[in-house]
């Protein structure tokens, strides 16, 4: 069976750089930070620069920031060594250098930092720095998922769905998704959510699909926003609703969700149309008479059925009509032009 090449493209968009979880420290952490850092030790000197490359209790400053990370990289902290290789992949604070920043990766990742291990391994998905190679970043990782990381075990599970480096596996895959929604992971979440409302690899089930888009989207995850909005819409395992739906449209528009927006568009639009009117089969009717609105049911050679409000009648055909017209124009036996 094959399966919808733009829902496997949309999957096979591996997580965005991982970048070290931060303390929420302020400025009263900062002096005795600082004194413990100057005096080399390497922890301190990472955190320190934490709080200037996220401008905790102190204004942003990636200069200082990756100032303070050097010092404490060129000690061998895996941390300060990976975020260093964050700041030369994404040019904060220096010019962008991939080269630069797969270097300080690998140092990190030699010492199993699973967040360097995961940014090489999608490196090598991207080809940013290196020859595009999804052998390698499966290996990369592996080495952060087999400890548990959440985005490594859902990048892994991308790469089953995808078939890049692997044969393509819906069954590995969901085992590796459901690793990392376990762990609360939004994508992984998100992207079981898609295998249930499609039937990959499992029975299809709109509800299940649902309950895991609900996980994604509380999170603000948006695609599983706009996925949300899409069942509501489209009555996939809830009751039509398109004021759900363009509720849950707007929350992920308002993150920058094109496929939303054009869906909020198209909403509104089909909201201001004219409703046309149904016809009233009895109101035509006149005493004395068989003048009547009806509905065509039949049609043979020189007659048609119709289906009146008061009962089926042939009546001569003068023109071609389609089965399923309605009109109000049969008087008599006979269509009046």
């Amino acid at each position: 069976m094959r399966y919808s090449l733009s829902l496997l493209l949309s999957l096979a968009l591996f997580s965005v750089w991982s970048h070290a979880e931060t303390k929420n420290e302020t400025t009263a952490d900062l002096q005795p930070l600082l004194q413990r850092a100057e005096s080399g030790e390497a922890t301190a000197q990472t955190e320190v620069g934490v709080m200037y490359e996220k401008g905790q209790g102190v204004t942003r400053d990636y200069a200082q920031a990756l100032s303070w990370y050097r010092k404490a990289a060129e000690q061998g902290d895996a941390r300060a060594q990976s975020n260093l290789g964050f700041m030369y992949s994404v040019g904060h604070g220096v010019p962008q250098d991939y080269a630069q920043a797969l270097t300080w990766f690998r140092k990190a990742a030699e010492q199993g930092y699973v967040i360097a291990q995961t940014n090489i391994g999608v490196m090598y998905v991207s080809g940013n720095g290196v020859q595009q190679d999804f052998s390698q970043a499966l290996f990369w990782f592996r080495k952060a998922a087999e400890q548990g990381h959440a985005k490594a075990q859902t990048n892994i599970g991308v790469m089953y769905v995808s078939g890049n480096g692997v044969t393509q596996d819906f069954a590995q895959a969901l085992s590796w998704y459901r690793k990392a929604a376990e762990q609360g992971e939004a994508r992984a979440q998100n992207d079981i959510g898609v295998m249930y409302e499609n039937g990959y690899g499992v029975q299809q089930d709109f509800a299940e699909a649902l309950t895991w888009y609900r996980k994604a989207a509380e999170q603000g995850y948006a695609a599983a926003q706009k996925n949300i909005g899409t069942m509501y819409a489209s009555g996939l395992g809830v009751k039509q609703d398109e004021a759900q739906a363009l509720l849950w449209f707007r929350k992920a528009a308002e993150q920058g969700d094109v496929k939303a927006k054009a869906s909020i568009e198209n909403l509104e639009k089909k909201s201001q149309a004219p409703v046309a009117e149904k016809p009233n089969f009895q109101a035509s009717l006149k005493e004395g008479d068989d003048t009547h609105c009806g509905l065509v049911i039949e049609v043979k050679t020189k007659v048609v059925k119709v289906q009146t409000a008061i009962g089926e009648h042939w009546f001569k055909k003068e023109q071609l009509y389609p089965v399923g017209q309605h009109d109000c124009r049969f008087t008599n036996g006979v269509y009046q032009d």
